[in-house]
């Protein structure tokens, strides 16, 4: 059943092809312990606030990790790393896709932390 009076509403994204640089080391402390360290940069696909949405608040980002590998046996690997994402405050002016009126202006705060921990049974 569609209702004559509702009309599909579109919203345009128009992203655009990025790319994402990285580098990262992994030091031998000795021969149960590994060190892990890394930086990232990806870029952002949205091109400026106006195709910014609320559902993606996306900007361009910048990963630091940290981790530490501890070989607990041999064959069983316990891995720790945590991981910090910065971005700058993206700004948002988005409009209804239907009337062109502006429904949000503003800025987002954007603050992850990842932290992960992982046991490996090598069989």
């Amino acid at each position: 059943f569609k209702n004559p009076a509702k009309s599909d509403s579109v919203q345009p994204e128009d992203w655009t092809d990025v790319m994402r640089y990285s580098l990262g080391v992994i030091y031998q402390l000795d021969a149960d312990v590994k060190l892990r360290t890394g930086i990232a940069f990806d870029q952002s696909p949205i091109k400026n606030k106006y195709l910014r949405t609320p559902r993606i608040a996306d900007s361009n980002r910048t990963w630091l990790s940290f981790g530490v590998g501890y070989k607990i046996t041999e064959d069983f690997d316990f891995d720790f790393a945590y991981t910090r994402i910065m971005t700058d405050s993206p700004a948002i002016e988005a409009s209804d896709a239907d009337t062109g009126a502006h429904v949000l202006k503003g800025k987002f705060d954007v603050a992850i932390d990842i932290v992960s921990m992982q046991l490996v049974w090598k069989y």
